[in-house]
């Protein structure tokens, strides 16, 4: 695989896998009004990283792990779970459906209160 993944789930109906991924970026600062501050620049200066998480669905079949479909998350949003549950539904039949359920947090740096989401989705891409 061409990156390491922080969470692997597989969802039963599909067969399909998800995968989510952290990349390494660039830092960004926000103000309270959301706007990023730059900081200082020089070449003796080493810019500050952070992590941005992406989710990636992959194939079943004869090719499993190529990656059908993804998403890229905002910058310094991190996924900290990632799991298949079944949530009660009124679209099908049985009342129960499978998700891929996903909780993000925000790395805004100390000086902003972090926050994050709670999604679901189920494979329908």
């Amino acid at each position: 695989m061409p990156r390491k993944y922080t969470h692997i789930v597989f969802d039963p109906p599909s067969a399909h896998y998800v995968g989510a991924s952290a990349i390494t970026v660039p830092f960004q600062i926000y103000d309270e009004e959301g706007e990023i501050l730059l900081g200082p620049e020089g070449e003796n200066l080493t810019s500050p990283t952070n992590e941005r998480s992406t989710l990636e669905l992959f194939s079943q079949g004869s090719d499993p792990f190529k990656v059908i479909d993804g998403y890229d998350f905002d910058q310094n949003e991190v996924i900290l779970c990632c799991q298949s549950v079944s949530l009660e539904s009124s679209s099908v039949q049985g009342g129960m459906r499978d998700f891929i359920a996903v909780g993000t947090g925000f790395d805004f740096g100390e000086d902003r209160a972090s926050r994050g989401n709670v999604s679901s989705s189920s494979i329908d891409w």
